[in-house]
Order: C-alpha cells, then sequence, then structure tokens
C-alpha cells in the first residue's frame, strides 16, 4: 500500500511528488498553484498529516476559511498537535475580515479557531463576536462575549458596550438588566455634577448615544411600572412611572405613563397629587378628545367631586 501510494505521488517529470511541486510553486509565491498540487497529494495519500497541512494553510493563505477548516478539523483528529497552526490561519483570516468591515467572516474565523483552541482567550475579537451573535439572535452568547469585552476594555470604549448589553437584554425582555446597563452607561457619558444636575450633552465617543438611552431608559422604567403596578407593588410602579414622565421619553407613551402615575398615586391616598398626572393627560390632549382622556377626566371629577368610579376596565 505504501508503495502504492509513492507511486501515485511521483509525477512524469523528474519523479517528483505533488507535496515537492506544491512546495516549489509555494516558494514563487504562486499559492493557486500550490493549493492545487497539495490538493492532489491530499487524494494520493488519503489525507496524511503532511498533505492535510500543507493544503488546509494554503486554503487559508488564499481566504478559503470553509474548505481550510474542514482540512484542519480531519487534520486534528489524526494529530491534535497542529492545533497551534490551524489557529494562526484563522486568526490571520479573522483579521483579513475585520480589516474589510466583514463582521460575520470575523465572528466564523474566531468560532473556527475557539473550536480548535478550547478556551482560547481573543478579547479583540469579542465585541463583533458579540454583535455577530446578537444579530443572530443568539444572545446568551452574545452577551458572555459582551461580558468578556466589558472585562477587558478600556474606559473610553466601555461606555459602548455596556450600551449594547442594555439593547440586548431589552430586546429579550429582560428590563430590569437593561435598566441597569443604559443607567450605567448614562452615567458613564453624562455623570451628575456637584450641584446634582446631568449634563444633557455628556462627553467622549459616545454621547450621540445619550438621546437613545434615555429613550431605552424611559421605555424600560415603563415595563417595570406596569410590572410593579399588575402585582401590586405601588411605590415601585411609581418610581418607574415617574422616570418615564420625568425623562419625557418615549414621548408615544407619556399620556399612558401619567394616567398611571394617577392611578397609583390614587391607590396610595395621595390625591392631589393624583390629580396633577391625571391634568397631565387633559394637557397632552388639547383637543381633549380619546378614550384615555375620557378615564382621566373621569378620575379628576371621582376626586374633586366624590363621584363613584364608573369605569372598571383595567390599566392598559
Amino acid at each position: 500500500m505504501i508503495a502504492t501510494v509513492a507511486m501515485l505521488a511521483v509525477s512524469c517529470e523528474g519523479g517528483e511528488t505533488a507535496i515537492g511541486r506544491g512546495d516549489r510553486f509555494w516558494a514563487d509565491s504562486n499559492y493557486t498553484a500550490a493549493l492545487a498540487e497539495y490538493r492532489l497529494a491530499v487524494t494520493q495519500s488519503g489525507g496524511d498529516n503532511e498533505s492535510l497541512a500543507r493544503a488546509a494553510h494554503a486554503y487559508a493563505v488564499t481566504g478559503q476559511l470553509a474548505p481550510a477548516r474542514e482540512l484542519y478539523d480531519q487534520l486534528l483528529k489524526q494529530a491534535p498537535s497542529y492545533a497551534d497552526q490551524a489557529v494562526m490561519d484563522y486568526l490571520d483570516l479573522a483579521k483579513r475580515a475585520q480589516a474589510r468591515g466583514d463582521q460575520f467572516g470575523v465572528a466564523q474565523a474566531v468560532t473556527a479557531a475557539l473550536a480548535a483552541q478550547p478556551g482560547l482567550s481573543l478579547p479583540q475579537y469579542d465585541q463583533e463576536l458579540a454583535r455577530y451573535y446578537t444579530e443572530a439572535n443568539q444572545p446568551d452568547r452574545a452577551m458572555e462575549h459582551y461580558r468578556r469585552a466589558l472585562a477587558e476594555a478600556p474606559p473610553d470604549s466601555a461606555p459602548r458596550i455596556l450600551y449594547d448589553m442594555g439593547l440586548v437584554e431589552e430586546g429579550r425582555s429582560n428590563f430590569g438588566r437593561a435598566l441597569s446597563y443604559m443607567q450605567a452607561f448614562r452615567e458613564a457619558v453624562a455623570p451628575m455634577d456637584s450641584t446634582g444636575r446631568r449634563s444633557s450633552y455628556g462627553h467622549g465617543p459616545w454621547r450621540s448615544l445619550l438621546p437613545e438611552a434615555r429613550w431605552h431608559i424611559g421605555n424600560c422604567s415603563f415595563q417595570l411600572a406596569k410590572q410593579a403596578q399588575a402585582q401590586g407593588r405601588m411605590r415601585d410602579a411609581l418610581d418607574d412611572y415617574t422616570t418615564v414622565t420625568g425623562l419625557g421619553v418615549p414621548e408615544n407613551i407619556q399620556d399612558q405613563a401619567w394616567f398611571q402615575e394617577g392611578e397609583v398615586l390614587r391607590r396610595l391616598g395621595r390625591a392631589d397629587d393624583a390629580l396633577f398626572a391625571y391634568r397631565k393627560v387633559l394637557d397632552l390632549h388639547p383637543s381633549l378628545t380619546g378614550q384615555l382622556v375620557q378615564r382621566a377626566q373621569q378620575r379628576i371629577d371621582q376626586i374633586r367631586f366624590g363621584r363613584p368610579p364608573d369605569d372598571t376596565s383595567p390599566p392598559s
């Protein structure tokens, strides 16, 4: 069998093997021709370590991750000692993908490297992997990489990671965690001054995200307020509704937030404060039309004139 393989590997030109020809092409930087010879060597040898290593490396150098990984997977089963070579090739592919802005290519190459050498630490790619897994709707894996990135991030990069982590948690309705991340982002970019005021502009490269962060803080607070209200935790609900109305965002739910704030205040026995909240609903609808306006007016009349409630529908 060995003799047969050796005979197949010999060319008609001077007894040169496919690997020999491939090495000669490689020395001349003719990588495509070298790859063709190495592939022939793989076929002729049935996939021995030497031919697999050369062919896999040639695929990587020519930018072909999928066939490179296929051959490296086969090679590492036979000879795990080639793991370092595989990792170096994968990371080179990741670097090239990163340079051309190919997030998918980065993720695929780094994933291959981690498979070849489990436990490998690659903090320089964690943010890109996190964004890739976010887009792939794999939030658990995304958060794993975001946490790693945050642990290694310099101070000027950390706020953006916090913001992105908040988006992931909000996307899967973990509003408490999302709120914590967004508030941490806001504090990092626009901290309170000595008078207890927060800058509207912030500082650093991520200050342009402040309006979006305020919107997400308002949205998460509104969702948490509704949950607390449904569970009978009125003081918690009031704190969260107050956050929403204090921020003024999201704009499209301000009337609902003020109405529910009034409902909570009424439950807590704070009639004057509840009146103020219900009147804010009317202020937001100068035409005084709509179901929510009617409900707010009913509550005002109930408080002012002691009328029995005629609106028994649950909070919206």
